[in-house]
């Protein structure tokens, strides 16, 4: 299970990897991870710390105006809400062809998310402009990585390629899980369970959503006819040996991020236009 929380890991760093390279800076593949990894670790303290040292990190050494990182993050989110849901669309269709009785609304709430990533893809953001020159600008670099996703198609398909790697390696996860507490449960199942803690865990209630991810898996396992203690002891068995390997690599990487961001030193920039 370990290793497949590293490779999970692995392909959740890369998306940011690929848009910060593409916005024609340099960061490393592996500090890149480990600064992932800080920002995880910092996520388990109050006021979401990770993302602030995630946000300083890519301030201060790659160059990385503060607007321009969120809307990376911002368009990752969008994509991954979009495969998220799609694999729980595919698993609700999978289980009611199997004789399962989902409530409608389970249906409803996941097509619903798809639809709305779907049509935040498409929107058009190059045509939205406000007057002031300065919220022009902000604007600008907010939708940057929005622009860029759907201008390079090889960039989106390695992003979203990566985020159906995330997802699978989760689902592999949860089965794993599952079946050390003697749960038999389709595959349909997993594909909807772990995309799902995905898609409604994006809004932080406590430090690291400590708790609140277990209860999600749990009330979709019961609501999909299973057993809401199986899905949250079988979450929570996920969740020790992540919270292990967090404190670890996260620790190293905590340590790294701070230092390098006190340094202030930036990773020279490629030269205008590579990569695009």
């Amino acid at each position: 299970m370990a290793a497949l929380v590293l490779l999970n890991w692995t392909a959740n760093s890369i998306p940011l990897l690929v848009f910060t390279r593409l916005a024609g800076k340099r960061i490393g593949f592996w500090e890149n991870f480990f600064v992932m990894t800080a920002g995880m670790l910092g996520n388990y303290l109050p006021m979401s710390l990770g993302t602030i040292v995630r946000m300083r990190f890519f301030k201060n050494v790659v160059g990385m105006d503060y607007s321009a990182f969120v809307g990376i993050m911002m368009a990752r989110t969008m994509l991954l809400a979009l495969i998220a849901s799609f694999f729980c669309c595919l698993g609700l269709v999978g289980l009611k062809l199997g004789g399962y009785s989902v409530p409608v609304a389970v249906y409803c709430l996941f097509a619903g998310v798809f639809i709305a990533a779907l049509a935040a893809f498409f929107f058009p953001v190059a045509k939205i402009s406000v007057r002031n020159r300065f919220l022009q600008g902000r604007l600008e670099k907010l939708t940057q990585a929005h622009r860029t996703m759907r201008q390079t198609p090889k960039a989106l398909l390695t992003v979203l390629g990566c985020i159906l790697c995330q997802e699978i390696f989760f689902s592999l996860r949860l089965y794993i899980s599952f079946t050390a507490f003697g749960v038999a449960a389709p595959i349909w199942l997993y594909l909807i369970v772990g995309p799902a803690s995905s898609v409604l865990t994006f809004v932080t209630v406590t430090p690291g959503n400590l708790g609140v991810r277990e209860w999600v898996i749990g009330v979709l396992a019961a609501s999909t006819g299973f057993n809401f203690q199986a899905g949250f002891f079988a979450s929570t068995l996920d969740r020790g040996v992540m919270l292990g390997l967090t404190f670890v690599l996260g620790g190293i990487g905590m340590v790294h991020a701070l230092r390098r961001s006190a340094q202030g030193t930036r990773i020279p920039a490629r030269e205008a236009g590579a990569g695009e």
